[in-house]
Parts: C-alpha cells; sequence; structure tokens
C-alpha cells in the first residue's frame, strides 16, 4: 500500500515538474502570454482541498487560477443545536489549456477547514438501571483540517459551464489522528464572462 502512494505521488510531482519546465528544454524564447482573458465564475465544489459548498473560481491571465468554497449550515431542534462549517480555497496554475479554452489541466495547492459542533445531550445509565442525560452548555466542537496538492482538470460541457475534476494528495488533520489521502475535487462552474 505504501508503494502505491509513493508512485502516485512521484508520478504527480514528474508530470508537473516536466509540464512546468518543458520550455527549458526549446532554446528559442516561448511566449506564455495565454490565448484567453482573465474570466471568473461562481458554482459548487467540493472535496478536501476546495471546500466543501457554494465556490467562487477565477482564472487570471497569467495562468494563475483561485478557487473558494464555503458551506455554513446549522440547526436547532428541542435536543440539540448543531453547527457545521467547512472553508476550502486553493491555489492553480494553469500547465496546458486547449486552443478555444475547452480543456484546462493545472497543478493545485490548497487546503480546507471543516469545523462541526454540537450540544447533543450524553446519556449514561447507571449501575443500578437508571437513565440519565444531560446536556452540555457549549458545543461539543469537532474540527479537522486538510491540505494537499497534487493534478486537475477543467471540462467545458456546454458554453461558460465546466466541470473540474482535481487529484490532490491529501493530509488530514484531527485531533486525534494525521492521514494522507488522494481525495477527489469536484466542481461544478458557470463562467460569468
Amino acid at each position: 500500500m505504501q508503494r502505491a502512494w509513493m508512485t502516485f505521488f512521484l508520478v504527480s510531482a514528474v508530470l508537473t515538474v516536466s509540464a512546468a519546465d518543458s520550455s527549458a528544454i526549446s532554446s528559442e524564447k516561448v511566449d506564455y502570454t495565454p490565448a484567453y482573458e482573465s474570466k471568473w465564475g461562481i458554482g459548487f465544489s467540493g472535496g478536501s482541498t476546495s471546500g466543501i459548498g457554494f465556490a467562487f473560481r477565477k482564472h487570471f491571465s497569467n495562468r494563475l487560477g483561485v478557487n473558494v468554497g464555503l458551506l455554513p449550515l446549522g440547526g436547532k431542534s428541542d435536543y440539540s443545536k448543531w453547527i457545521w462549517v467547512n472553508l476550502g480555497g486553493q491555489a492553480m496554475y494553469t500547465l496546458h489549456q486547449a486552443e478555444g479554452d475547452f480543456f484546462r489541466l493545472y497543478g493545485l495547492v490548497g487546503g480546507s477547514l471543516f469545523i462541526s459542533g454540537s450540544d447533543r445531550e450524553e446519556c449514561t445509565y447507571s449501575e443500578n438501571g437508571d437513565f440519565t442525560c444531560e446536556r452540555p452548555d457549549n458545543l461539543n466542537y469537532y474540527n479537522v483540517g486538510i491540505i494537499g496538492a497534487g493534478i486537475g482538470m477543467e471540462f467545458v460541457i456546454i458554453k461558460r459551464i465546466a466541470i473540474g475534476f482535481d487529484v490532490p494528495l491529501s493530509a488530514s488533520f484531527t485531533p486525534e489522528s494525521v492521514g494522507v489521502y488522494p481525495i477527489p475535487n469536484l466542481s461544478l462552474v458557470y463562467y460569468v464572462n
């Protein structure tokens, strides 16, 4: 299993470096001015580095781009109050773009933070069989932080509507553990301009 992770990481790194440094092979001066204008869009994203929820995505004319995702939720019932918030963001660097702007390949780095909390009643049984429930005075929080880097691609499926698929190798940090996973991101974006 560890060999598979190492292979995935090495292949991703080689592809990213090869595509970014392909101009070093040629002795001619290469013009990196993209054949497209800066564009931005809104939509939905879900993933480890892009965040989960409503998304804002912008590609600049200098090959850089950003994606920010946010989803705040909360509620209250007779039994508990709860909150769930996710905020994520990633920076992108376009490695290749097809003519006509219908396909884009990019490298990315990013991170997200998941925060959840509730004051759900905690119930216990005593030795004599009594059942007691207590509600905490404050919300009990559970947080997860994720950072990652990888590659992604975006396809325009209908004019101005694009689907993005990213595969970052992500490190997840919780109060109890740390894990490394290839958690994919998926986004659906409507480009306004």
